[in-house]
């Protein structure tokens, strides 16, 4: 499981060094191989295949699926790329995903379980500034 974060940079190139301590935990049977996907609040998501494998058949299974599921489908699927890691551990993220996310150069990478989010560190500090407020009132919602 993926927990904690780090800060990298994302090169000119568009490609992001996957930090070593998420790179040890990455199942072998992904095969160095990442999907990258538009995040919500306005971050990238990086699933390994395997788990990625997982999320791909929960939605094979609808036949004619409901306009929601499609909806749904559309954005996390079809906003989707398959990248490879290369032998430094980087993988290339294409120009449209940066852009989305606002993403120049620095980072920070995010490991939350089943996946990795990739955050313009601007964006994620003012993001964890405003669900501060709530984080209180959100952790007593939760039924754990």
């Amino acid at each position: 499981m993926y927990q904690g974060n780090r800060k990298h940079s994302v090169d000119h190139k568009g490609r992001l060094f996957i930090p070593a301590k998420f790179r040890k935990i990455t199942p072998e049977e992904a095969n160095g191989t990442f999907v990258v996907s538009r995040g919500f609040d306005r971050c990238l998501s990086l699933y390994s295949l395997d788990v990625w494998s997982r999320i791909e058949s929960k939605f094979s299974t609808h036949l004619f699926p409901k306009k929601r599921v499609r909806n749904i489908e559309r954005r996390l699927i079809g906003e989707s790329e398959k990248v490879t890691m290369d032998e430094h551990g980087r993988v290339n993220i294409p120009k449209h995903f940066l852009e989305y996310a606002q993403i120049e150069s620095d980072v920070v990478v995010i490991g939350l379980g089943n996946r990795l989010e990739i955050w313009n560190p601007e964006l994620y500090k003012k993001y964890m500034d405003e669900t501060e407020k709530n984080l209180e009132e959100d952790l007593e919602d939760l039924d754990i």
